[in-house]
């Protein structure tokens, strides 16, 4: 999945947000960096993403567990809003699909 399909996916999910694809640039920035060092053990490099330079850029995270950014996304749009239910529901969903990557890339 690319930085502008994730980005997209959640636009999608979450329309009318006002946070424009810089905002969520760092949001996938912060995803990217905690898998690199939580999941991954990579605590060596970091990534930092600018939209309108990685756009088309792979993310880390493979198909079918690159659903992680769009749930991430789609929760920080709701805890940016207010709305910290839908953000707990949200972010316990990320959580599983996070647990899920975290189980294939240790086999």
């Amino acid at each position: 999945m690319t930085l502008s399909k994730a980005i997209s996916l959640a636009n999608d999910m979450r329309k009318g947000n006002s946070y424009d694809n810089d905002i969520k640039t760092i949001w996938v920035n912060e995803v990217e960096n905690s898998i690199l060092r939580l999941v991954q053990l990579n605590d060596t490099e970091t990534i930092t993403y600018v939209y309108e330079d990685d756009e088309d850029t792979e993310l880390n995270v493979p198909d079918p567990y690159s659903k992680v950014y769009w749930a991430y996304l789609c929760a920080m749009v709701d805890l940016a809003n207010g709305e910290f239910s839908r953000y707990e529901n949200l972010m316990e969903v990320y959580d599983q699909f996070l647990t899920d990557y975290k189980l294939w890339y240790k086999m």
